[in-house]
């Protein structure tokens, strides 16, 4: 029962290295990196993980990092990406299709799902082949050495 419940906490989605590179310069961009480093300092002086927590959901970063999974795992379309970060990061919807067509570029064609990846070798399943037999060996008279008597 454990083992069934850590699977599903498992991330669906594997982000390139660069994802949060990526994010931090669309945020500089776009003017979001004010309201990340308040959102941070928030954190910091916070008191309960609740609100730190709260907090951190509420972050730009956050929230783009958030619709770039769901729009992965194909829960969202890249429209509704663009009409909830304009909606959610309270932006132009110039400036929202444009971080889209970023996200598009940058990171969501380098995503890979877990389905499409390789199984680890302990979960590959082999199919099982009979051997060949071998042939029989036959001992032959070895006219080369001296008899042992």
């Amino acid at each position: 029962m454990v083992k069934e419940e850590f699977k599903k906490e498992i991330e669906e989605i594997t982000f390139p290295e660069e994802s949060g590179l990526i994010i931090e310069k669309i945020l500089e961009k776009y003017g979001l990196v004010k309201v990340q480093e308040d959102g941070i300092e928030r954190i910091i002086k916070s008191d309960t993980p609740q609100e730190k927590t709260e907090i951190f959901k509420n972050l730009p970063g956050t929230k783009i990092s958030t619709l770039i999974k769901e729009c992965a795992e194909k829960k969202i379309s890249l429209e509704d990406m663009s009409q909830r970060l304009e909606k959610e990061l309270n932006i132009p919807e110039k400036e929202a299709k444009k971080i889209v067509d970023e996200l598009e570029k940058k990171i969501l064609i380098f995503i890979e799902n877990v389905e499409e990846k390789k199984l680890p070798p302990s979960e590959v399943s082999v199919p099982k082949t009979e051997l060949p037999e071998k042939p029989e060996i036959t001992q032959k008279k070895d006219t080369y050495r001296e008899q042992i008597e």
